[in-house]
Order: structure tokens, then C-alpha cells, then sequence
């Protein structure tokens, strides 16, 4: 996780639009794919991938920036070795990462081995860097 995060940061790249799907056991609306842009670590357009209307950016707020979905991942991977307290307990974690930009492509946890509904899977798709 931590050479693709150095791999992410060597590119630069501050500017970029991406595809988001999430997958989850919430409201319809909210897993339905969204294209998100990003201007300098702020997002500038958050809009249904299907027909380019505007979502509620509260849905995915979590999940809007590229340093959000390693934050994620890192919360995650904490847990599984026990360092903070804190973090969510993560039963089973599966990341994979874009090969030369190093960005999470697809994101899988499922936080409880018990708890049903609880898991999230997200899927990160065509991203572009922006001039």
C-alpha cells in the first residue's frame, strides 16, 4: 500500500476526473456510478456517470478524493494490525492498485465476519489527469 501511495504522489497529478461505482447495502442512489473532478484536493463536479445530472455529494463524500480512498484502505489495514484502537476492525481487505499510476482501482472490505450488510466494495475507473 505504501510504494502505490508513493507511486501516486510521484506523479503530481492534482488535477483529475474519475468513475465511481460503489457497491453496498444502502439506498439505490447511492451506489449508482458517479464521475467526480478534482481541482487541487477540492471536488468541482460530482455528477452521475449515466446522464451527467448532479448527485448528492453527501453520499460520497467518503470517497471523493483519491487521498480518501488510501486513508480508507490505511484505516483498514491498521486495524488488521491492531495499531490504533480507534480504526475500524477489518476482517478481510482486498486492494487493487492502478499498475503505473498507483491509485486504488477496486477496493474491497468487509469490516465484521459476523455482521451482514456491512461490507463495501468500490470501484475506481477512468481516471484522467485535467488540464
Amino acid at each position: 500500500m505504501q510504494r502505490n501511495k508513493q507511486l501516486w504522489a510521484k506523479q503530481k497529478i492534482s488535477k483529475y476526473r474519475y468513475t465511481l461505482r460503489r457497491s453496498c447495502f444502502c439506498l439505490p442512489k447511492s451506489t449508482e456510478p458517479v464521475r467526480i473532478a478534482v481541482r487541487n484536493g477540492k471536488v468541482t463536479s460530482m455528477v452521475a456517470a449515466s446522464n451527467g445530472q448532479p448527485v448528492n455529494r453527501e453520499d460520497f463524500a467518503k470517497y471523493d478524493l483519491i487521498a480518501k480512498l488510501f486513508e480508507i484502505v490505511e484505516d483498514a489495514i491498521c486495524a488488521s494490525q491492531q495499531r490504533f484502537a480507534i480504526a475500524k476492525k477489518a476482517y478481510r481487505l482486498s486492494v487493487t492498485y492502478h499498475p503505473t499510476l498507483g491509485y486504488p482501482t477496486k477496493i474491497d472490505i468487509d469490516y465484521n465476519k459476523q455482521m451482514a450488510d456491512e461490507e463495501i466494495f468500490l470501484t475506481i475507473e477512468n481516471l484522467q489527469p485535467l488540464k
